[in-house]
């Protein structure tokens, strides 16, 4: 009994003492109310908050700093990304810009090539044996240098403001077909682009930037087909609320999954092992940007094909004539 009765005022003693400690705390904060009766002193009451209190008041300004913590986190990785996607966008069009060159340039060397073997048979025998007519190589030459200055031109307008002019989009998918039907495998005896033209649809347009769009998205149609089997079909027609011109265009090729299609029009995505992913977003940026239209897929399958649709504003004449 002895020792427990000293145990017990060893407690005492230490929470006796705690709790002074706490009293002269509260004091020095001037944490008390005297209770006065009769002019004396009855008692005097300490108060104040537990430690649990002070620590919930700080709980705010932890949260606010966790939360400013990640938002700084996620901007810093979004600024990355968006330089490394601007990184990509410039290395991808300098490779365009060399792809898109080099086709001319090849050919303007073999013409030339041409011509001057030409030239020696001629010094050697007297006599041109070429089945090329010479006044057929120039009339190709002068083509390869307007399709060089219509490269530079539609690369000097990316990033400014082009100037419109109403014109039947009708005529600059034809045109477009036309280019690229003479470049087909096997002469055209595979892949095959159909289109036909109906009532004119006038269109507010840049026709180089427009052109560089429908040729863009050929192109992919046509890198995704087979080189015997390929279809592509071109259809344009009115909205029903004739405000819009509606491009289609549809493809037996390799299709999309539903993931492959909303990353379509994404900068450096592509599905191809070749490529920098450029093609579809360049023409997304020249459809939505510079013509306020709309491009999306409108329907696709892996095995059974994809279909694009552009929709363009049509002019007040277009509306008429609709």
């Amino acid at each position: 009994d002895g020792i427990e009765d000293g145990m017990a005022s060893d407690a005492d003693s230490a929470t006796l003492s705690k709790v002074r400690e706490i009293l002269a705390q509260l004091e020095s904060k001037e944490q008390s109310v005297d209770i006065i009766s009769n002019d004396r002193l009855f008692y005097k009451m300490f108060y104040g908050d537990p430690p649990l209190v002070r620590q919930l008041q700080l709980m705010p300004i932890v949260q606010v700093g966790v939360i400013s913590f990640f938002i700084i986190v996620g901007f810093i990785g979004f600024r990355n990304i968006k330089r490394a996607e601007q990184r990509n966008i410039w290395v991808g069009m300098a490779k365009e810009t060399a792809h898109q060159l080099g086709t001319p340039l090849s050919s303007l060397m073999g013409w030339l090539e041409l011509l001057g073997s030409r030239e020696e048979d001629k010094g050697l025998s007297g006599y041109d044996s070429d089945s090329i007519p010479t006044e057929e190589i120039l009339s190709r030459m002068k083509a390869d240098i307007g399709r060089l200055e219509r490269i530079a031109s539609r690369f000097s307008l990316i990033g400014s403001t082009p100037d419109l002019t109403t014109v039947d989009v009708e005529e600059i998918i034809e045109e477009t077909a036309d280019y690229l039907r003479q470049r087909l495998p096997h002469k055209g005896d595979g892949v095959r682009i159909e289109f036909k033209r109906s009532e004119p649809k006038l269109v507010a347009v840049n026709r180089e930037l427009l052109g560089w769009a429908f040729e863009n998205l050929l192109k992919n149609a046509l890198q995704a087909c087979d080189a015997r089997t390929g279809r592509i079909e071109i259809k344009s027609s009115f909205s029903k609320d004739l405000r819009k011109v509606c491009i289609q265009v549809s493809d037996n090729g390799r299709g999309m999954t539903p993931g492959e299609a909303k990353r379509a029009f994404q900068p450096g995505y592509t599905t191809k092992k070749r490529g920098w992913g450029l093609g579809l977003s360049l023409t997304d940026r020249i459809i939505s940007k510079y013509h306020r239209g709309d491009i999306f897929v409108k329907e696709s399958s892996p095995g059974l094909g994809t279909t694009f649709q552009i929709e363009l504003p049509i002019t007040e004449a277009g509306k008429t004539q609709g």
